[in-house]
C-alpha cells in the first residue's frame, strides 16, 4: 500500500473516530439531563409526601411482601389540625373513605385503616402504588378524591362486569384511583380476544391490574407515534394474552 492510499484510510479512520467520540459525548450529555430531571422530580414529590403527611421513602422501612412503607400514613384520621392540608381536603377523605366502606356493602367491619391504606395506592402514596401510576404519580398524589367519582368506580366493577368489588379492591386497590371512563376504557383498548365483557370479566379475576391497562403502545389507534410513552405498567404490550386466553373456559372465548 502506498504512501497516499494509507493517508486516505487514516483520515477516514480520523472522521469516523471523530464521530464516534461526538456521538458518545451527546449520549453522556442526555443521560446527564436525564438524571438531574428524575432528581427533580423525586425531590418534589418527595417534598408532596412530607408536606401531606406520607412519610418519605428514605427514611422508612420497606415491607418486603409487598413494597410499601411501614408506618407511611394517611393524614391522621383526617385531623383538621394536620397542617399538610385544609379542612376541605381532610373532609373529602373521610367522606371517601365512607364512601368505600357504603359501596362495599360491609358487613365485615372492615377497619377504617384497611380502607385507608387501599386509598394510598389509590393516590399513589406507597412505594408500590408509585409504580403503577408512574409518570402520573407526582399529580394523583396531589389530586383530591371525590366520593361521588370512588362510588361510581365501584358500581360500574359491579354493574358492568359484575365483578366481586372487595376482592378486586383488595387485589387491586388503584382501582379506587381510576374513573369510569378509564375502567371503560381499559375494556375498549384490550385485545380482540378479550374484548368481550364475559370474556373480560375472567381475565380480571384472574389479573385484576387489566383494569388499570388504559395504553397500549402498539395499537395505532392509542398510540399513533407507535413509540413507549414510559407508562410500561399500564400498557397491554406486557399481557402475555395468550395465556389469560388460556385460563378462560373456552365456551366464552368460542362466544367473543
Amino acid at each position: 500500500m502506498n504512501l497516499h492510499a494509507r493517508h486516505i484510510m487514516w483520515r477516514k479512520k480520523k472522521a469516523v473516530d471523530a464521530k464516534y467520540e461526538a456521538a458518545k459525548k451527546e449520549r453522556k450529555a442526555a443521560k446527564k439531563k436525564m438524571k438531574e430531571q428524575y432528581k427533580t422530580k423525586k425531590e418534589a414529590f418527595k417534598q408532596r409526601l412530607t408536606t401531606l403527611g406520607a412519610a418519605p421513602p428514605e427514611n422508612e422501612e420497606v415491607n418486603e411482601s409487598n413494597g410499601d412503607f411501614v408506618g407511611a400514613r394517611m393524614p391522621e384520621a383526617m385531623n383538621v389540625e394536620h397542617q399538610g392540608m385544609s379542612a376541605t381536603e381532610q373532609e373529602a377523605w373521610a367522606a371517601t373513605t365512607q364512601t368505600v366502606r357504603h359501596g362495599l356493602k360491609d358487613d365485615v367491619g372492615t377497619a377504617d385503616e384497611e380502607i385507608k391504606t387501599w386509598l394510598m395506592a389509590a393516590f399513589g402514596w406507597t412505594k408500590k402504588s408509585r409504580g403503577f401510576w408512574g409518570k402520573d404519580c407526582l399529580a394523583r398524589s396531589e389530586a383530591r378524591p371525590e366520593p361521588s367519582v370512588v362510588s361510581a368506580s365501584l358500581s360500574w366493577l359491579s354493574s358492568r362486569l359484575a365483578l366481586n368489588q372487595r376482592e378486586v379492591v383488595t387485589a387491586f386497590p388503584e382501582v379506587l384511583g381510576l374513573s369510569p371512563d378509564e375502567l371503560e376504557s381499559a375494556l375498549a383498548i384490550a385485545p380482540p380476544e378479550l374484548q368481550n365483557a364475559k370474556v373480560f370479566r375472567h381475565a380480571v379475576s384472574k389479573k385484576p391490574d387489566l383494569l388499570g391497562r388504559q395504553v397500549d403502545c402498539t395499537s395505532p389507534t392509542s398510540n399513533p407515534g407507535g413509540k413507549c410513552i414510559g407508562r410500561c405498567r399500564r400498557c397491554w404490550k406486557k399481557v402475555k394474552v395468550a395465556d389469560l386466553i388460556q385460563s378462560i373456559p373456552s365456551p366464552l372465548v368460542a362466544v367473543s
